[in-house]
C-alpha cells in the first residue's frame, strides 16, 4: 500500500464532526458507525422534520462531497451501507406545539 492510499480515519472523523453542526442546524443529523481500513464510511443518517428520502440522499451526497474534496483526507473511498433513522410521527398535540416554536 502506498503512502498516498493510507486511510486517515482521524481526519475523516474530524471533518464529519466539523460539518455536523451545519447538518443539525438544517434539522438533520448523523452518527458515525464505522470507518473501515479501506476508506469506506458507514453512517446512520437521521431524517429531518419532513424526512423525505431525497433529503436524506442529499445529506449523504453532501457528506461524500466534503470528504472527497478535502485535500487533508487520504484514503477515503465512499459512504455506503447507510442506515436511515426516521423520526417518530407526531400526534396532533406535538404538531400544534411545533407551529408555535
Amino acid at each position: 500500500m502506498s503512502e498516498q492510499s493510507v486511510v486517515d480515519k482521524e481526519a475523516i472523523e474530524q471533518k464529519l464532526l466539523d460539518i455536523r453542526p451545519a447538518i443539525q442546524q438544517d434539522g438533520g443529523d448523523f452518527e458515525i458507525l464505522n470507518i473501515s481500513d479501506d476508506g469506506v464510511v458507514r453512517l446512520r443518517i437521521k431524517g429531518t422534520k419532513n424526512n423525505k428520502p431525497r433529503t436524506r440522499e442529499t445529506q449523504k451526497r453532501l457528506l461524500d462531497y466534503v470528504l472527497r474534496k478535502d485535500p487533508e483526507i487520504t484514503g477515503y473511498t465512499k459512504i455506503e451501507k447507510v442506515d436511515w433513522e426516521t423520526p417518530k410521527p407526531q400526534g396532533l398535540m406535538e404538531r400544534f406545539i411545533d407551529i408555535f416554536r
